[in-house]
């Protein structure tokens, strides 16, 4: 298999995962089909897919991040901000939205509502940081 090839078919697994994760953005059943359903409709989700860019990636990284953030799973998270912040330059820019919207929920939490996790986002730092140094050293050689 061919390097295009390759790069086409994990850009249709992560738009096929991306709509299996927008299913999960509410718990309740009929409103969480929603999402998924406006996604599928749109036809440039599936030309992004098929299109050899890393904006599959990041899109699906995007939405684990925002995901594992709303049911506070601080592990996916990371993980989710961690591959946002090396798939993509948005995905730096996405991330510190993603912190800010994060920092405010905890600084105004709503009733009832747990406070939501900061670590993951250092994860995301250190992603930033490495990927930065690499850069780096790259240049310099």
């Amino acid at each position: 298999m061919n390097v295009e090839r390759a790069v086409q078919l994990i850009g249709v697994m992560c738009t096929l995962a991306t709509v299996f994760l927008s299913t999960r953005f509410d718990r309740d059943r009929i409103a969480g089909v929603i999402p998924a359903l406006l996604l599928v409709s749109s036809g440039t989700i599936a030309a992004a897919g098929a299109s050899g860019t890393e904006w599959p990636l990041a899109m699906f990284a995007l939405t684990l991040s925002f995901v594992a953030l709303e049911h506070r799973r601080a592990r996916f998270a990371a993980f989710g901000l961690g591959m946002l912040v090396l798939s993509s330059p948005a995905g730096v820019a996405a991330s510190a939205i993603l912190g800010a919207q994060t920092l405010l929920r905890r600084l105004r939490p709503a009733p009832g509502d747990e406070p939501a996790p900061l670590r993951p986002f250092a994860f995301a730092g250190i992603a930033f940081a490495a990927a930065q140094d690499r850069k780096s050293t790259r240049l310099n050689s």
